[in-house]
């Protein structure tokens, strides 16, 4: 018997005494995600199919966006008339009145400074009756109308200014409105969160979902 004969008898031995592969026995069970529809819209498309395998970010589910995209208009519209109108408060006749407004504060303050240092100075001369009561009182009337006159034009400043601080205020909400329904209607188009396969879908096009209702289950 030569050597290449002995080597094969060898192997064949050595295979006929290693141990039976395992099996294991058990259910595969699939890692499975129901997608919900977005929003109550009508179905314009359904873009996969039964037993499709789908990418992570690929589009499902159209949803009707007519009425959304009206929303968006006049969410739109708003903005530009609400940003007009901050404009014309900020270089029309509305900051003259603002301007005016400070300047009549800036007169009254002044006077009522020299009224009030005015009652001071006679106060204490009607006290040794060096001068008149009555032109003390009418001392005490300036002062006191002097400030009521500072306190009405401290509160047109104020008025002045919570208008502008107003506009700019609901230019913002109105932008905010507009990214709300612009983020609305990107939601619109429903995407796979993760590769899977479309086991089998729920809805149909031209159906109406409520918001959350089920479009079709995805598995691994």
């Amino acid at each position: 018997m030569n050597r290449s004969l002995i080597a094969c008898v060898l192997v064949m031995l050595l295979a006929a005494c290693s141990e039976p592969a395992q099996q294991a026995l058990g259910t595969l069970e699939y890692d499975r995600i129901t997608l919900p529809a977005p929003a109550a819209e009508r179905i314009v498309e359904i873009a996969v199919r039964e037993g499709e395998q789908v990418q992570a970010g690929a589009r499902v589910l159209t949803l009707e966006q007519v009425r959304g995209d009206a929303q968006l208009a006049a969410a739109q519209a708003e903005v530009a008339l609400r940003r007009q109108a901050l404009a014309e408060l900020r270089n029309g006749a509305r900051t003259e009145d603002s301007e005016q407004a400070r300047a009549h504060l800036a007169a009254a303050t002044a006077q009522a400074r020299d009224a009030g240092a005015y009652y001071r100075r006679v106060s204490p001369l009607g006290q040794k009756q060096l001068v008149a009561a009555s032109e003390v009182d009418r001392a005490r009337a300036a002062a006191a109308n002097a400030q009521a006159q500072v306190a009405a034009a401290q509160a047109a400043v104020a008025a002045a200014k919570a208008q502008a601080t107003g506009a700019v205020s609901s230019v913002d909400a109105a932008v905010a409105t507009v990214a709300r329904i612009d983020a609305e209607l990107q939601d619109a188009q429903l995407v796979a969160p993760r590769d899977g396969r479309v086991q089998f879908l729920v809805a149909q096009p031209g159906e109406v979902l409520g918001a959350g209702g089920k479009v079709l289950n995805l598995v691994d």
